[in-house]
């Protein structure tokens, strides 16, 4: 029986993992998920940027919406192809400055990463971003670190690939500026990379990036950099002198925990020694710290001189390259590695994670006593709303949603009609839209009574607000 090589195996697995997840997903999660559902009523209104995030995830979420009229077998697909997509390129990286065996273990030892399985069971900006930041990486180093001068075609294309990706991770979340900082500055630090400088190929490549950043630099100014304020009012700020300490060592303490199955993986992998030798350049291995720790050592930073409470999943993108950097310093290239056990060590953990996500989804609701949001039965809220709207105004189609972000979210793309949602009846936030079409042209107000959530926004005072609503009995639904 002919042996699979590691060049072949890796392709194999990413394509198996993106099929796999995608159908548990798909049938462990009867509703989209939150994040999915606020996306797409974003996305409904094609904005380059909107009043939380920039615009990349939702026109990703709107366009598979468009294409496939709705599927939710597309739609649960995102959050897994996109962290396969991220594999890939720690894999490309990783094969450019070592073995392929040792690139492939790398790689798919981020199957132990919470980020890359449990975590990711909804497509949004942290998964994104994750995968996006993952490419620009590559890219730099692709550029940066090539071994002709400038003249080959694959070089002269990485250049503008690198400025358009590095934009591109910026319209996926503007917390990506670390990475490009980070990449910057190694540049400029890396006595090889800097000679890249006096070509034409960085210039070109920051050319590129200047042109498809300026148009969400002008939305943010117009915005007023609403999505800055969002994310600084989510982090929280220091309430005693001890958060400056508290704050990011448990951000950095977090990104460990989420990281350590993968890194476990990496110890299972070394074992003999007597290995080929194999030479890797200074600046290889200055690239690899880099990418591991640079971004995160930032994160630290900003949320110490800030006293900033950052959440955990905000450090998705940062742990990709941090099993190759243990891998490297860990394994040194005279050892070999355990092939056999460490395949057995990633099968394991995947179905391990696998198991802990349907768990969560199916098991989850028996000893909760309450279902999770993508058990809620949104179809028939938003059928029953649009219905209600029909029988008073079946001339007109129901244009706009309020309430809470996800009741407002299930509607706008459940409901027939996909009416524009108003997140939290938050006007500021759905500038689209304004109070005064909201009344010329009407629309369904729809509140949560008793979900089982704690955070529950109360609702308007619509007597003061909307004099001539007419107040409709309550509709109760099994969850």
């Amino acid at each position: 029986m002919r042996r699979i090589s590691p060049e072949h195996f890796v392709p194999a697995w990413l394509a198996f993992r993106a099929v796999a997840w995608t159908a548990l997903l798909f049938f462990t999660q009867p509703t989209l998920p939150l994040d999915v559902l606020e996306h797409l009523a974003w996305g409904r209104e094609w904005k380059l940027i909107y009043a939380h995030h920039p615009g990349l995830p939702a026109w990703i979420n709107e366009g598979i919406n468009w294409a496939t009229g709705g599927s939710r077998l597309a739609l649960s697909a995102t959050a897994p192809v996109a962290t396969s997509i991220a594999m890939a390129a720690v894999w490309m990286l990783a094969r450019r400055i070592t073995t392929e065996r040792r690139a492939a273990v790398a790689a798919l030892s981020l199957e132990g990463a919470w980020y890359f399985n449990v975590a990711a069971t909804e497509f949004n900006h942290n998964i994104l971003q994750l995968a996006v930041c993952a490419w620009m990486f590559f890219l730099t180093h692709r550029a940066f670190l090539a071994e002709g001068d400038g003249r080959e075609k694959s070089e002269r294309i990485a250049w503008p690939a690198l400025g358009a990706v590095a934009a591109l991770s910026l319209y996926a979340k503007h917390s990506s500026a670390l990475f490009l900082a980070a990449a910057l500055t190694w540049s400029v630090w890396d006595s090889r990379a800097r000679k890249k400088w006096t070509t034409a190929g960085p210039w070109l490549s920051l050319l590129v990036f200047a042109g498809l950043t300026m148009p969400q630099i002008l939305a943010l100014i117009d915005l007023r950099f609403a999505p800055m304020e969002f994310a600084l009012t989510r982090a929280g700020t220091a309430e005693k002198w001890t958060h400056y300490l508290t704050h990011p060592l448990r951000f950095a303490a977090a990104q460990l925990a989420a990281v350590l199955p993968a890194l476990i993986l990496i110890l299972l992998a070394r074992e003999k020694n007597g290995g080929n030798s194999s030479y890797m350049s200074a600046s290889d291995v200055s690239f690899v710290r880099m990418a591991a720790l640079a971004p995160l050592a930032l994160a630290v930073v900003i949320s110490a001189v800030g006293g900033w409470r950052f959440k955990s999943m905000w450090g998705a993108a940062m742990v990709s390259f941090i099993p190759l950097w243990a891998l490297l310093c860990l394994s040194p290239m005279r050892r070999e590695l355990n092939w056999r056990r460490w395949r057995i060590g990633v099968f394991c953990v995947a179905a391990l994670m696998a198991l802990a996500v349907v768990a969560i989804n199916i098991g989850g609701p028996y000893w909760n006593g309450r279902g999770k949001r993508v058990h809620y039965p949104a179809a028939e809220i938003a059928e029953h709303v649009e219905s209600e709207w029909r029988a008073r105004f079946p001339d007109s189609p129901l244009r706009f949603a309020a309430g809470p972000k996800h009741m407002a979210s299930l509607i706008s793309f459940y409901a027939p009609s996909r009416p524009s949602a108003i997140l939290d009846g938050d006007w500021e936030d759905a500038f689209w839209a304004s109070p005064r079409e909201f009344i010329q042209h009407g629309g369904a107000i729809v509140w949560a009574v008793d979900d089982g959530k704690q955070d529950n926004i109360p609702p308007p005072d619509f007597a003061k607000d909307y004099p001539l609503a007419e107040r409709l009995p309550d509709f109760s639904v099994e969850w």
